[in-house]
């Protein structure tokens, strides 16, 4: 299993918001869900950054969303979802994504 660093950037301003309550510090949380066995980390890279700016098909405006959406597309994985617009665009077939 993979963690983006969108993903930890979203629940850091989530957490900052009161929109949801970690059981441990931001950094402590993010230090602890990193090292837990059989979890990579994924950084922002520059094909990322880039291939966010050139979805195909009119996916929705959330950054967050896009940088996700365009990781899966150049690292070929899957992205794991609750968010509708996210999974809709998946069925569309621009990017694999599994609804949770």
């Amino acid at each position: 299993m993979c963690i983006s660093a969108i993903s930890v950037w979203e629940i850091g301003i989530h957490s900052a918001k009161g929109r949801i309550t970690l059981s441990l510090p931001l950094r402590d949380w993010v230090q602890r869900a990193l090292s837990a066995p059989g979890i990579r980390f994924v950084p922002l890279d520059a094909a990322a950054a880039a291939e966010s700016t050139l979805l195909p098909g009119s996916p929705q405006g959330d950054p967050a969303d896009r940088f996700l959406m365009a990781i899966a597309r150049t690292q070929d994985m899957t992205l794991a979802t609750r968010d509708e617009p996210i999974v809709q665009y998946g069925k569309r077939g621009y990017v694999r994504a599994l609804k949770l």
